[in-house]
């Protein structure tokens, strides 16, 4: 159920960006995903039902799927020709190796704290990850 709640998210922005795209910049969707992470992990501790934990995969879903499509809309605006098998290789290991940390400080998180404060080191984790991509973001945005 879990994992069929994240893929209707992902496949909802999926289906729905190539549209949205034309209206809005990769940016806002790179916003709109990382909150929505982050205000996700507030959902299961907030309703601890089985319920709240389907909408938590949901959001996670969405949130995940806005930053990583986007990811993958820049890496083809950007690139051209042979160059975009090694920059999409890249991109695919940078972010799993950011999965496996994340994964194990969770699953430490549980173990050490349990799992309502698990979610709260997750968001935590999710809000430093938002303030180095708006540092990032701001420090590329400002002219030479």
């Amino acid at each position: 159920m879990a994992m069929m709640a994240v893929g209707l998210g992902s496949m909802f922005i999926a289906l729905g960006l190539p549209h949205w795209v034309k209206n809005f910049s990769f940016t806002r969707f790179h916003w709109l995903g990382m909150l929505t992470v982050f205000w996700a992990f507030f959902i299961p501790v907030i309703t601890a039902n089985w319920l709240g934990f389907i909408v938590f995969c949901l959001a996670m879903g969405i949130g995940m799927s806005c930053i990583q499509t986007t990811a993958g809309l820049i890496i083809v605006k950007t690139c051209h020709g042979k160059e975009t098998a090694p920059y999409f290789a890249a991109h695919f290991s940078l972010s799993h190796c950011w999965w496996l940390i994340t994964y194990l400080i969770a699953g430490l998180s549980v173990q050490w704290f349990g799992l309502a404060a698990a979610y709260y080191v997750m968001a935590g984790l999710t809000l430093l990850s938002i303030t180095a991509y708006f540092w990032t973001t701001r420090r590329a945005s400002r002219p030479a």
